[in-house]
């Protein structure tokens, strides 16, 4: 297989397709597999409609934070974190390649976690 058809490849395994799937319109071989999750604590955000996720290397965090909360539907108030490994925070500003060179698992996903700032005891309007 080619690069292109190997990225598809991955995409449909991982049931990825259409304007879902970053394979058709970058090089498959480029990007990670990614696994997001909901904290196990969270009452306060939805479930995404997937967990797994094929990402272009060059996306940044931001980047990816942003297709996170389109996927949930968040209102502009509505805060989340994404954690890798449940206690790191990336900084935005990193691309995917930086962070999964540094947090991937020995089975070659990268595993991010989201939660809502009440998880961790900040409540709007709280004292």
């Amino acid at each position: 297989l080619n690069c292109i058809n190997q990225g598809n490849q991955l995409a449909l395994n991982f049931g990825l397709t259409g304007s879902d799937n970053p394979a058709g319109a970058d090089c498959g071989c480029c990007s990670f597999q990614i696994i997001v999750e909901r904290f196990y604590k969270e009452m306060y955000l939805p479930r995404l409609d997937k967990t797994k996720f094929l990402v272009p290397q060059e996306i940044t965090m931001s980047q990816f934070v942003s297709i996170i909360r389109n996927r949930m539907q968040l209102g502009s108030t509505q805060a989340f974190y994404l954690l890798v490994n449940n206690r790191s925070m990336p900084s935005l500003s990193k691309t995917l390649a930086e962070v999964y060179n540094e947090y991937r698992a020995d089975d070659g996903f990268l595993y991010l976690t989201y939660a809502s700032q009440e998880v961790f005891g900040f409540c709007e309007g709280g004292t």
